[in-house]
């Protein structure tokens, strides 16, 4: 698999362009920027990941954020609520509700959401990227990072850092962090 950053600026966008079209979803706790809420939704263009996969993802998502300690955590200071793209693309499947720590507000958001979010409102907004995340046994891991859309006539940069954090399980849905590897920043 060749990774994002060896790609061509022409070859990012081509990509980010073709995530277009997944489902928005709130989390039960709040309403999405701009009063979009769970009720708007349209078709998944890929299938929702498994709910062991959901669970994993909230958990290491959980574990993470509490512990300030993921690439580029500090740029989503501002943002209210936590953004998540709902596409997981090297993985081919989608995140639901069920992914989404608590504790704090988070939103799923599609990247065209994400980009109409940003142009509404003016502004690049941060979020967090999951992708490829995977369970063997009582390992798992999974890439997280933070990127950014700008408004238009921008495009959606896949920006900023992001790394591969691995975790074992220590009970039925309790994951521990174990160690970051393959950090990357373009």
């Amino acid at each position: 698999m060749v990774s994002i950053s060896s790609r061509t600026r022409g070859q990012r966008l081509a990509l980010a362009l073709s995530l277009v079209g997944i489902a928005i979803a709130a989390s039960a706790q709040s309403p999405v920027p701009g009063g979009l809420t769970a009720e708007r939704s349209s078709g998944l263009s890929h299938p929702a990941a498994p709910a062991a996969v959901q669970r994993f993802v909230r958990a290491a998502l959980s574990d993470r954020i509490a512990a300030n300690d993921f690439p580029d955590h500090s740029l989503l200071r501002s943002e209210d609520p936590i953004i998540i793209r709902s596409e997981m693309p090297a993985a081919r499947a989608a995140l639901t509700q069920a992914a989404l720590p608590t504790g704090r507000r988070f939103a799923l958001m599609s990247v065209e959401d994400l980009q109409v979010y940003a142009d509404r409102v003016r502004r690049p907004v941060y979020f967090i990227a999951v992708d490829t995340p995977e369970i063997d046994g009582d390992r798992g891991q999974v890439w997280l990072g933070v990127e950014v859309v700008a408004p238009r006539p921008g495009w959606v940069s896949l920006c900023c850092c992001r790394g591969g954090a691995r975790f074992e399980r220590s009970g039925a849905d309790t994951w521990q962090f174990v160690d970051w590897y393959l950090l990357e920043c373009h």
